[in-house]
C-alpha cells in the first residue's frame, strides 16, 4: 500500500475492520443459534420423556384399578341370586363384556403408543429391552383380561378366580418392575443426552472463542501496524515541517524521502 494515500489507507483499514467485524458478528450468531437448538432439544427431550414415563406409571396404575374394580364388580354379582340380580339391573347387572373390554385395551393402547415415543429418543438395544418386555407384558395383560370376562361373563367364577390368581396378578407385579426398569432406562438416557448437550455447547463455546481470537488478533495486529506506520508519517511530517521551518527545504525532502513521502 505504499502508493495509496494517508486518506486511502485510512479509508481501506476502516473497511477491513468492518468487514472483520461482520465476520465477527456472523460467527458469533451462528455458533449460539446452535448452541441455543443444541439446548431447546435437550430440554424439549427432557420434558417428553418425563412425560411419557410419568404416563406409563399413571396408565398402569389405571389399569390395575380398573381391572380389580371389574373383578370386584363380578364378585358382586356371584353373591347375589338371580332374582335379586334381576330386581335391580341398575346396580347388579354384570359389566358390559365388550366396552369392558375395550376400555381395557384402550388402556394398553396408550402404554403401546408412550413406549414407542421413548423407544424413538436415541436408546440402545440394551436399553430398548426393558421396554419391550413392558410392551410384552401389556399385550399379555390385554389377553389374559379378555379371557378372565368371557370365563366371569359366562359365570365360571372359579376359572376366573384361578386365573386372576395364578396368571394375572404375577404379571401385574412383573410388569410393575418393568415399569421401573423403564423409568431407570429413561433417567440414563435423559443423564447421558444432557451430558452430551453439554459437552456440544462446550465446543460450540470454545469454536466461538477459537474465532473471536482469530478474528479480534488480526484486527489488533493491523490495526496497532497501521497505527505506527501512521505514526511514523506523522513523525517525519513534524520533522519536515521544523526544517521547513527554519529554511533548510533540502534536510525536508530528505526527511520526507527516508519515510516514503
Amino acid at each position: 500500500m505504499n502508493g495509496f494515500g494517508v486518506g486511502q489507507k485510512l479509508g481501506a483499514g476502516f473497511t477491513v475492520m468492518v468487514l472483520l467485524l461482520l465476520m465477527q458478528g456472523y460467527a458469533c450468531f451462528a455458533v449460539l443459534g446452535t448452541v441455543s437448538s443444541t439446548l431447546d432439544r435437550s430440554a424439549k427431550m427432557t420434558s417428553e420423556s418425563t412425560a411419557q414415563v410419568d404416563g406409563i406409571r399413571t396408565t398402569v396404575a389405571e389399569m390395575k384399578n380398573f381391572d380389580k374394580m371389574t373383578q370386584f364388580a363380578y364378585a358382586i354379582n356371584v353373591k347375589l341370586d338371580s332374582k335379586a340380580a334381576s330386581d335391580c339391573l341398575s346396580c347388579h347387572a354384570l359389566p358390559n363384556r365388550d366396552a369392558t373390554q375395550r376400555e381395557f385395551a384402550t388402556l394398553a393402547a396408550d402404554i403401546h403408543a408412550r413406549l414407542r415415543t421413548l423407544g424413538a429418543t436415541g436408546l440402545s438395544v440394551e436399553e430398548q429391552q426393558p421396554l419391550d418386555r413392558a410392551d410384552q407384558s401389556t399385550t399379555e395383560w390385554t389377553a389374559i383380561f379378555g379371557e378372565f370376562l368371557a370365563k366371569a361373563s359366562a359365570r365360571q367364577f372359579a376359572d376366573a378366580h384361578s386365573m386372576t390368581t395364578d396368571r394375572m396378578e404375577p404379571l401385574l407385579e412383573r410388569l410393575l418392575k418393568e415399569t421401573k426398569e423403564v423409568e431407570a432406562v429413561s433417567a440414563r438416557s435423559l443423564a447421558r443426552s444432557q451430558a452430551e448437550a453439554a459437552a456440544k455447547v462446550r465446543h460450540k463455546i470454545f469454536l466461538l472463542l477459537g474465532l473471536q481470537l482469530a478474528i479480534i488478533l488480526p484486527m489488533v495486529f493491523f490495526g496497532w501496524r497501521f497505527i505506527r506506520r501512521l505514526a511514523t508519517r506523522l513523525r517525519s511530517l513534524d520533522h519536515a515541517a521544523r526544517y521547513m521551518a527554519a529554511g533548510d527545504a533540502e534536510g525536508a525532502l530528505r526527511q520526507l524521502s527516508a519515510t516514503g513521502l
